[in-house]
């Protein structure tokens, strides 16, 4: 990939705003919106729409809510019955949820089962534009809600079934602009931006079956009764001290402190692979300590996934800038990590995360680093995979061949690498 210098990205950028802004005088109104619309992706960075915030109105870490609720008229079992209607009587169920928040106000659960209510209704629109706005909707008021303590496999599966249906009507929509667009020279501006925004989506759309691979390993080991129980900031926050006691075994929110240590492990790694759930996955990491080096590794292995997204996004958008800052900083941490835990051997995701890691960046980051600097990165990786290999404890090695690929790969870039320079010295 042939990147841009960042002040020509400086420039490019700032001249297509300007286009842009000439061009919305001229262009059909309709057509305007439709182009906006499509460019609405779930990025909090680039889009106001998409920056959560929580509606709980009590501070992150104390107890849940629920207590609360159920003295302002709504208890469990209310909460279970409007949930099954949601999903098989979605306009009707809307209707009481919608009275229910006049009454007792926004909150979280409520929300939830209004975004699912929603998309039930959206399924059955004829209305393009009008599934498009109402899943955006749902989707940003099922990712508030998750973000107000509302952390279950029930909600969390909502939140996906909708995220990814978004995106799927989305991709459709941006496709129909395109083609309008597409011949018309003067909507060039847009014509790049609706470009850019076709491969952003694509590439969060990527990791679906990974998440749902995730959701359904997770559901074979919480019983199917604890589906809708929250795992809550202030659970996670107590299973992590129990963890670093070495009390492991205690009881807290669905398990014992290790299990819920897991399950919460699972469940981050998956919300850091989605940009829109940022402040989601800064509050969990909040609640877990830093001393414990199992937390640790875990708490590397949920940022650097997170950091790896953000890469992948920049580098679609030919972002020199923050491709090296972020490539400098998982290779400086996991780098770290790997010192750390030297002739421990590795039955886990998050303990082998650090190598593969110092890999995949190794493998994305040709063109970004000096010379020598990028060979001493390859170096560190093909040893940090030899070790890999020799340390496998997991069950039928499953790391060693993951370890076996990348090593192919670096030393492919390794050997053409030193042939350009080889030919650079003829």
């Amino acid at each position: 990939m042939v990147f841009q210098k960042p002040s020509d990205s400086v420039k490019s950028s700032k001249k297509t705003e300007i286009d842009l802004a000439v061009q919305s005088r001229f262009i059909d109104p309709v057509l305007l919106k439709r182009i906006k619309t499509s460019l609405s992706i779930p990025l909090p960075q680039a889009d106001e729409f998409w920056r959560l915030q929580t509606i709980s109105g009590k501070k992150i870490g104390q107890r849940g809510m629920l207590g609360l609720f159920k003295k302002k008229g709504i208890n469990p079992e209310q909460l279970s019955l409007l949930r099954n209607q949601a999903t098989q009587s979605p306009g009707n169920t809307k209707v009481s949820i919608q009275k229910l928040m006049e009454k007792h106000g926004k909150h979280p659960s409520l929300l939830m089962l209004n975004a699912i209510c929603a998309y039930g209704m959206i399924l059955n629109s004829s209305s393009s534009q009008g599934i498009l706005q109402g899943l955006r909707h749902a989707c940003h008021d099922a990712a508030t809600s998750l973000l107000s303590d509302q952390i279950s496999i029930f909600n969390c599966e909502c939140f996906l079934k909708i995220y990814f249906a978004y995106l799927d009507r989305l991709k459709r929509e941006q496709i129909k602009v395109f083609a309008l667009i597409r011949h018309d020279a003067p909507l060039e501006g847009y014509k790049k931006k609706l470009v850019l925004a076709m491969q952003t989506c694509d590439q969060l759309k990527l990791d679906e079956p990974r998440i749902k691979t995730v959701f359904n390993h997770l559901k074979k080991k919480i019983k199917t009764s604890s589906f809708t129980t929250n795992i809550t900031y202030f659970e996670i926050s107590k299973a992590a001290q129990f963890f670093e006691q070495g009390r492991k075994k205690e009881e807290v929110g669905l398990g014992k402190a290790d299990e819920m240590i897991a399950y919460i492990y699972s469940l981050s790694s998956s919300f850091s692979r989605l940009p829109l759930l940022e402040p989601l996955v800064d509050l969990i990491l909040q609640q877990i300590p830093s001393n414990d080096l199992y937390l640790t590794l875990r708490k590397l292995s949920i940022i650097s996934t997170r950091r790896l997204t953000r890469f992948k996004l920049a580098m679609i958008e030919g972002n020199v800038d923050t491709m090296r800052s972020l490539g400098k900083t998982i290779y400086r941490d996991n780098y770290g990590a790997i010192k750390k835990r030297e002739g421990q051997t590795i039955t886990q995701v998050f303990e082998c995360d650090p190598y593969f890691n110092l890999a995949i960046i190794a493998e994305l980051g040709q063109g970004l680093f000096e010379k020598k600097i990028y060979l001493q990165m390859i170096d560190h990786a093909l040893e940090g995979l030899q070790t890999v290999i020799s340390l496998d404890m997991s069950k039928k090695h499953i790391f060693t061949d993951a370890a076996n690929t990348h090593t192919h790969k670096l030393n492919n870039l390794k050997y053409n690498s030193n042939e350009a320079e080889g030919d650079e010295g003829q």
